[in-house]
């Protein structure tokens, strides 16, 4: 049968930008790092040949939001057993070059740490902002509101949550038929890796095979 190729990716680091002058030293300081890492070590879950088999969990399909909040993403989280040797090996190489270029580490959560995902679909706009306005609202109306105490948006939240809250209805056609929908959501989806890449535009990149 035919294999279909996917352009999906787990990012490992926030999107950067460069003086043109420090973009090869930046790519040849992270290739020594995620080299030497990879010379002495690789994850258990490699097949030989393949590259790297990880797997995301769909039924905790999270919305995330860019830094600026001005795009949304619809992603799905990869496994903690999956993402262990990622964060792990892999991670404190590629921040401690981040920093020493002179920019951010990857994305932490409130609880720490950092949530590995592939992100499949993408919206202009805050989507978080507007479904939790749109919560507030009906809950306003509900209670009779006249004030609602108004806190700062979170980067990221559970898909599955804003869905019951935005739209109660689910919840309870799911209850009434006795089949919550995640029963038709599989838990994991095996990924295939083969390579970790750095690229700056369309001309400049370097390839890593975890084969």
């Amino acid at each position: 049968h035919d294999t279909i190729e996917s352009c999906l990716h787990v990012s490992l680091s926030r999107p950067i930008y460069l003086p043109a002058p420090s973009v090869d030293p930046f790519l040849t300081e992270i290739s020594k790092q995620l080299r030497a890492v990879l010379s002495v070590t690789r994850p258990n879950h490699r097949q030989s040949g393949k590259g790297v088999i990880i797997q995301l969990q769909p039924q905790n399909a999270k919305i995330f939001t860019n830094d600026q909040r001005t795009r949304s993403f619809l992603s799905i989280p990869v496994s903690e057993g999956s993402a262990q040797w990622i964060k792990t090996m892999l991670m404190p190489r590629i921040d401690a070059t981040m920093e020493r270029f002179g920019q951010g580490s990857y994305y932490k959560t409130e609880e720490g740490g950092c949530i590995l995902h592939v992100s499949i679909a993408s919206v202009k706009g805050d989507m978080i902002k507007e479904m939790l306005s749109s919560r507030r609202s009906c809950k306003e109306k509900l209670l009779s509101f006249t004030s609602v105490n108004i806190v700062d948006e979170p980067r990221s939240t559970p898909l599955s949550g804003l869905i019951q809250e935005y739209e109660p209805s689910l919840s309870v056609i799911s209850k009434n038929l006795s089949f919550p929908f995640n029963e038709y959501i599989p838990k994991l989806i095996p990924v295939q890796v083969r390579q970790i890449r750095c690229e700056f535009g369309k001309t400049k990149k370097v390839d890593l095979p975890l084969l």
